[in-house]
């Protein structure tokens, strides 16, 4: 007996197993969208989803690619996923950060992160270590750039990725 699975199924699934891979809460989907190529092919699907810790979207590509896993926690027990987790195909210096669906993340992450207290910055630090691989550009990610704000108008700190003080 043969069983198909269906790609909507199997990006669910890849969105599920993600979410477990970095503690991401999941409860259930609420919206799917499908992308489609030359009309008829399915490209991948946007994937909405709830926990009993916040909300998040996931972009998968077809077959089981994450390409976007955005967790917006809605109480302090959960956290925000880093950068290199919320969009696994950007390096640190992507255009992404500045130009696409990373940005507004980005200053997301930024502000959320600079509201920590030491202790949970320190726990966050220790849960979520940069990525090894040297041509990602992450290491160091903490000291160099989430824990130094940027000067503002400043292009060599824009470039870096800084991001300057929400004092709003």
């Amino acid at each position: 007996m043969y069983y198909f699975i269906s790609k909507k199924d199997a990006a669910i699934s890849a969105a599920e197993t993600y979410a477990a891979e970095w503690n991401v809460p999941w409860e259930r989907v609420t919206k799917i969208k499908k992308h489609r190529a030359l009309l008829i092919f399915i490209e991948g699907f946007t994937i909405s989803f709830e926990s009993g810790g916040g909300v998040g979207e996931v972009e998968v590509s077809c077959p089981d690619r994450i390409t976007r896993f955005e967790f917006m926690p809605s109480d302090s027990t959960h956290f925000m996923l880093p950068l290199w987790a919320a969009y696994p195909t950007y390096d640190s210096v992507t255009s992404g950060w500045r130009q696409g669906y990373g940005e507004v993340y980005k200053y997301r992450w930024h502000d959320w992160y600079d509201k920590l207290s030491d202790e949970k910055r320190t726990e966050y630090r220790e849960r979520f270590p940069p990525p090894k691989d040297e041509e990602l550009c992450w290491a160091d990610f903490y000291e160099l750039i989430a824990d130094v704000p940027a000067d503002y108008n400043s292009i060599p700190d824009f470039l870096m990725g800084r991001v300057p003080k929400n004092d709003a």
